[in-house]
C-alpha cells in the first residue's frame, strides 16, 4: 500500500507599491499568483499570493512661491504621511525657507510607498516707479508724488 499524497495549502496577502517587483517579477496591478512544489515525501505544497498593488502617494505642496528680502517663505505638504524627507534635511510636514531655489520632499506612506514633489521658490523682484506733478506755484499744495511698485 502506498502512502496518500497530502497537499498543504498556504495563502499570503502581500501589499506592494506601484512599480515594485514580487519575487523578481514586475507586477502592474492587483493579481493572484500561485505556485506548486511537489513534496519528496508525499506532501505537496500549493502557494497562493494575493497581491494588492498600492498607488504611490500623489504629493501636493502649498508654498509661498515668492518672498521679499529678509522674509521667510513656507512650504507645506498637503495631507498626512508617515514620513517626510526634505532636500534641506528637514523631516517635518513643513519647512521655512529664506533662500531662493528648488526645494523637494519625498514622502513615505504607512505602507512604505514613496512620492516626490518640489517647489521653485523665488525672491520677489520689485521695481519702483515714481510719478510726480509739480505744484502750480511755489507754496501751493496742488502737486503730488506717487510711488508705484511693479513686479512679482
Amino acid at each position: 500500500m502506498s502512502p496518500a499524497n497530502d497537499t498543504l495549502y498556504l495563502s499570503y496577502f502581500v501589499s506592494l507599491c506601484s512599480g515594485d517587483n514580487f519575487q523578481g517579477q514586475p507586477v502592474s496591478g492587483d493579481t493572484v499568483l500561485t505556485g506548486f512544489v511537489p513534496g519528496a515525501t508525499g506532501t505537496d505544497t500549493a502557494f497562493t499570493w494575493i497581491v494588492d498593488v498600492v498607488a504611490l502617494p500623489d504629493v501636493q505642496l502649498q508654498a509661498d512661491s515668492f518672498f521679499c528680502t529678509g522674509d521667510t517663505g513656507m512650504i507645506s505638504v498637503i495631507g498626512t504621511y508617515a514620513g517626510y524627507a526634505w532636500s534641506t534635511g528637514a523631516t517635518g510636514k513643513s519647512i521655512s525657507v529664506d533662500q531662493t531655489g528648488i526645494y523637494s520632499v519625498t514622502v513615505t506612506s504607512s505602507l512604505g510607498c514613496t512620492g516626490v514633489a518640489g517647489s521653485d521658490i523665488r525672491q520677489a523682484e520689485i521695481q519702483l516707479a515714481v510719478q510726480h506733478q509739480h505744484p502750480a506755484c511755489a507754496g501751493f499744495s496742488d502737486g503730488s508724488i506717487e510711488i508705484i511698485a511693479l513686479g512679482d
